[in-house]
């Protein structure tokens, strides 16, 4: 399939999802979920997981209903690391997961302020989609443009910022997107997939957990 056949199956795959949640019909977003996640799943569509992902987080939202998408997320362990940053994944028992970035911005309009954003598209280097500041109190301020942002990628980013260890969601990202969660290069060590980091960058994120013990 050329880049515009690809293009056009991707627009028609959205164009189903968004009919399928405003129908509310539960049945077949489940039988077209479970389709989606088979094209997906032998690595040749990647173009379709951010696709997926939104797909799993309405279909969350719009079949277990606000309530649960907006339960406390609270501290599994004491918090004395620095704020991390990085790109992460956060999954969930029902294989579903969200993919989020926390970054200090180096220019521009809002140099120097760290926020959050969700992946939005195919590339894991630039199609994140900036959503809330992140404060050093580990909270942070959705931007008055997104208040109606889906409340399932708040929390994700909450589960990372309130984790004692966020290791395991670094080594998910890794794993899912083959790219170090610090700095978004390439990985081709199966230990570096593993750590979720480059050599390098393991180096630095151990280096700051140590000076912010």
């Amino acid at each position: 399939m050329n880049t515009n056949g690809r293009d056009e199956f991707i627009q028609m795959v959205k164009n189903t999802i968004d009919g399928l949640i405003s129908n509310g019909d539960r049945a077949a977003c489940d039988k077209y979920g479970k389709s989606l996640a088979a094209v997906t799943a032998d690595g040749k569509f990647n173009e379709l997981l951010p696709v997926l992902e939104d797909f799993r987080a309405r279909y969350r939202v719009r079949f277990a209903g606000p309530q649960a998408a907006v339960q406390p997320v609270r501290p599994a362990a004491p918090l004395t690391s620095a704020v991390p940053e990085g790109t992460f994944t956060v999954e969930h028992p029902d294989g579903s997961y969200e993919t989020v970035k926390i970054e200090v911005i180096k220019d521009g309009g809002l140099k120097g302020k760290r926020i959050a954003s969700h992946i939005s598209g195919p590339d894991n280097e630039t199609d994140f989609t900036g959503f809330a500041f992140v404060n050093d109190n580990r909270t942070i301020s959705v931007w008055k443009k997104k208040a109606n942002i889906d409340p399932r990628w708040v929390k994700a980013v909450q589960t990372v910022l309130l984790a004692g260890d966020t290791g395991e969601m670094a080594e998910a990202y890794a794993i899912r997107s083959g790219r170090c969660a610090r700095c978004n290069r390439t990985l081709t060590v199966p230990t570096s997939l593993h750590q979720g980091y480059g050599p390098e960058c393991i180096k630095k994120v151990e280096g700051q957990m140590a000076l912010a013990a």
